[in-house]
């Protein structure tokens, strides 16, 4: 007897359902894996980046600050000054000046000036500006004597060696250069606005109004009154390093951190930081009298002993899971040897 085949049967229409259904529940789960894992790489990703740059920054600012007044007279050095005089700037190059007030305010270079407020505003915030001067070591002007000037003050003319000339890339000297002048009368700066292998010449009108020949005083100029020639000679020279930083927020999206030194322009040193606050310790060694966390040094720059500085970086874009930017705020102190340590008899 034959027997019947049996029909092959397909899923029914709930079978169908709930295959589909578990199907939509792994792939679910699938995608939320793997969207949690795109997450945790981003929020990784942007933390390194937000860490590095709040570091870099921060380290930037200290280390310069560690050498805040080296081979720099701890009183600073005189400005131009009285009738015929203009206040001389900082923060500034042939573009412009970068920062809400330039002006140096007390008519002296000190190793550090602050700059409270004068900065980029950042979500509200008025962000700070520091400045500080050091000499720069083994420059190529340092070898080399002054042998002649205008008695204006407008050049000086060194000797007339050629190995190394002055303007050796690096060491020597470069259109843009503060230089220090120093003699018998006192010391005096120049912005150089041309230079040769045997001359350094400090026109008038330079970016950061520092050569001022005919000022009352503080100028190249008045280092000569005392010989009555118009000649500063004897007289030394040497490059000096004046350092601004501050924060350019032209890009909303991307704040940087600029480093200006002398009359150059600045240069970024780390993107998306969105904050910069300074504030000084000063100590006064005639009264014995110290105060702790001045914001613009109480208006005495000249008896800055540590500065504490505050730096915030931004995540550079919203972490994808929270849609916001997150932020880290890193604080450092530096007690600046240079100004705090110095021989205790003569």
């Amino acid at each position: 007897m034959r027997q019947k085949s049996k029909k092959s049967q397909g899923y029914s229409l709930v079978e169908m359902m709930i295959a589909t259904a578990v199907g939509v529940i792994v792939l679910g789960g699938a995608v939320e894996l793997m969207r949690s894992a795109t997450d945790v790489n981003d929020t990784v990703g942007q933390q390194t980046e937000m860490q590095q740059n709040a570091r870099v920054a921060a380290n930037s600012i200290a280390t310069d600050l560690s050498r805040a007044g080296t081979n720099f007279p701890k009183e600073g050095v005189a400005l131009p000054g009285g009738n015929g005089s203009k206040d001389s700037l900082r923060a500034c190059d042939e573009g412009g000046c970068h920062i809400q007030d330039s002006v140096y305010h007390d008519g002296r270079l000190y190793p550090v000036t602050p700059g409270d407020g004068l900065g980029a505003m950042i979500n509200g915030v008025q962000t700070d500006v520091v400045t500080m001067a050091f000499k720069e070591p083994e420059q190529v002007l340092d070898d080399y004597g002054l042998v002649g000037n205008t008695p204006s003050g407008s050049q000086v003319d060194v000797d007339s060696r050629t190995s190394p000339p002055i303007t050796t890339p690096g060491r020597g000297v470069e259109v843009g250069d503060l230089i220090v002048i120093e003699n018998n009368e006192g010391a005096a700066l120049g912005v150089a606005t041309t230079v040769t292998a045997n001359r350094i010449v400090f026109a008038n009108n330079d970016p950061l109004d520092v050569n001022q020949p005919s000022a009352d005083h503080g100028n190249i100029a008045s280092l000569a009154v005392g010989n009555g020639n118009g000649n500063l000679l004897p007289a030394s020279a040497y490059k000096i390093s004046v350092v601004t930083y501050f924060i350019n927020a032209d890009d909303p999206n991307n704040p940087r951190l600029m480093r200006q030194v002398n009359a150059h322009p600045p240069v970024p040193v780390a993107e998306h930081i969105v904050d910069l606050q300074v504030d000084y310790d000063i100590f006064d060694s005639e009264a014995l009298a110290g105060t702790a966390r001045l914001p613009e040094a109480g208006g005495t720059p000249g008896l800055i002993r540590k500065v504490n500085i505050s730096v915030t970086a931004r995540s550079p874009g919203r972490e994808m899971y929270r849609q916001d930017f997150r932020y880290l705020t890193l604080t450092t102190a530096v007690s600046i040897r240079n100004l705090s340590f110095g021989p205790k008899y003569p």
